[in-house]
This record gives C-alpha cells, structure tokens and sequence, in this order.
C-alpha cells in the first residue's frame, strides 16, 4: 500500500510578527494530513524571529537576507520534502480541513487524460484585519471540475494560495521569478499552464486573504518606475511563451486578455505618476489587439481614441477627486 500524499506549506515572512502567528496555527491545526510547516523569514526587524523560534520543532525555518518573496518562497521549494506545497503569506491563514480536500480532489483527478499534469484550485474569502469578512468569495461563478482556459488565467489568475501545487511541476519550470516585483502568481501560473498543465477549479474555500496596511506589504508600497519595467517585460515573455505554445497567430480570446491586462496595468501606472511607461503598456495593448481597450465603455474608448489613455486617465482622476469632495 502507498503512503497518503503529504503537504509542505511555504511561509515567506517579512516583518508580519502582527499575525504571523496565527498563519502558523492554520496550517498546524489542519487534520487528516501529514503537513510539513516551512517558514522562510526575509530578513525581518521586527518580532518575526521570537514567534518563529516559539514553535520549536514543529516548523522548519529559515532566516535570510531580505530577497523578496519570490526568493524566500523559491527557498522553501528547495527545502521542500512534501508531495504537494501550499504557499501562504504570512498575513493569511487557512481554512480549515482546506488541505485534506484539496488533496482528495487532486488524487481524484483523471490522470489518463491530463499525463499528472494537473493542479487543483480553490477559492478565497477577502477579510479585514479584524477577521471580518469583506468578500466572501473570488471565484463565486465557476462549476466545479471546470478547467481553467489561457485567458481566464490571464483576466483571473488564482491568487497564491488557492492552488494545491504538485512539487513537482514547480520544480519543472524553476519556481517562481525572482524578477518580478508582484504579480508572481500570475506569472508563476502562466508558465505552468505553458509547460501543459491543467488547472481544474473545485470550489473549497482555501484560505482567507487579509487586507490591512502594515508598512512593507507589496499591495501598499511605492511602485516605482522599475517595478512598472520589470512588470512589462514579464509581460512580453508571456505574450512570446503564447506564441510559441500555439505556433502560429494568437487566437482572439487570448489576444484579447493580454490586451486588457497590458491597458490595465497601464492605467494603473498613470495612477502611480509613471507616465511615459503608461504610454508603452497602451501602446502594446492596441498592438495587440485594436480598438483598445477592449472591454470598456463606449465614451471611455471614443475619449481614448482622441485624447490618449494618458490624458483620459488623467481627467478621470480629476473627476473622482472633485466627486470624492463634495460626496458624489
């Protein structure tokens, strides 16, 4: 008889000391499942290192210079003994019995047909940093065993922790991309769907992803010029990874999602005052697929068109400002 699968779950942590603990505990109070807790400390200055050593032999861990989180996350990969690994950020926790299903739904998956190529995923609930619920589900419109298609993983990418990863696929294609200052996931999901794996959605709720403004988070510090650069060049790769899976012209769905991720990542960059690189990302959005933007109103897209995305995102700004003042 062969052993049950078994789990590693991966904690990046930098100076989330506020609920690393109970990240921790979500992951040890899991039933009906070898888990292996790994916690990857980047470099904190905070009391990250006390709640980490309290735990004693009941997680591994690792402290490091600060690398960023794909870093610590890759160097959890390496130490990684599990079948399967689960990333959690340190500010999230676990949904009960989230692991045990997962699993069962992943051994349950019709190897014939997808050659063990196959990853399951789940859903997500967005909670304050009291705990309360704020959205209680990202995915509330999926049947379950649907598989995700390129431009629904490219409009929607599973966030970190919704998948239950095979240790294996991950190892395949390298982990994630040290270069990517946020957004990993998407990039990390991308390759793996080009490396020919499926993504099958089953709708357990997975884990709770908390929204609070702790200084240091990536969703809340500056995004500089570099950070917009590196963004886009990932971009590219994926457009040229796409190409090169369909070795021929993109289908229209797919130009269509790449399109619309490039022009809002762009309009995003005009919020953030990157103005000449919001330029290049409209820029290769109409490149990609004209008229741009695609899913946008009609008097969005015509004030687009005359003006520049540049120029229309900046009025808009102005707009809601002078919306926000007098409570509009």
């Amino acid at each position: 008889m062969s052993e049950a699968p078994s789990v590693s779950v991966i904690i990046p942590n930098y100076n989330g000391a506020r609920f690393l603990g109970e990240a921790i505990d979500s992951v040890l109070s899991q039933q009906g499942v070898a888990v292996e807790v790994i916690v990857i400390d980047d470099g904190s200055s905070d009391g990250s290192r006390a709640i980490i050593e309290s735990y004693g032999a009941r997680i591994r861990s690792i402290f490091q210079q600060n690398l960023g989180a794909c870093a610590a996350r890759n160097a959890g990969l390496e130490l990684a003994q599990g079948d399967y690994v689960k990333f959690l950020d340190s500010d999230d926790r676990l949904s009960p019995h989230c692991l045990s299903a997962q699993i069962e739904q992943s051994v349950a998956l019709p190897v014939v047909s997808t050659g063990g190529k196959s990853i399951v995923y789940g859903d997500g609930a967005l909670i304050d940093q009291n705990g309360a619920v704020i959205t209680p589900s990202y995915f509330p419109d999926i049947n379950a065993g649907t598989e995700a298609t390129l431009p629904e993983l490219i409009a929607r990418s599973p966030l970190t922790s919704m998948p239950l990863h095979r240790a294996s696929l991950l190892r395949a294609i390298g982990g994630f991309d040290v270069r990517i200052p946020a957004g990993q996931e998407y990039d990390l999901h991308l390759r793996l769907y080009f490396s020919g794996v499926t993504f099958v959605y089953q709708p357990t709720m997975c884990y709770q992803y908390r929204q609070h403004d702790t200084a240091g988070r990536i969703s809340t510090s500056p995004h500089r010029q570099e950070s917009f650069e590196r963004r886009f060049d990932a971009y590219q790769r994926h457009v040229i990874l796409a190409e090169q899976y369909y070795q021929d012209a993109l289908p229209v769905a797919v130009c269509v999602a790449f399109a619309d991720i490039f022009w809002e990542t762009g309009r995003f960059a005009v919020r953030c005052q990157q103005l000449s690189l919001a330029n290049k990302y409209f820029s290769q959005s109409k490149a990609l697929f004209t008229p741009a933007p695609v899913r946008a109103n009609r008097l969005y897209r015509i004030a687009c068109q005359l003006f520049g995305g540049v120029f229309t995102e900046q009025i808009l700004m102005k707009v809601r400002r002078i919306c926000r003042c007098f409570n509009v």
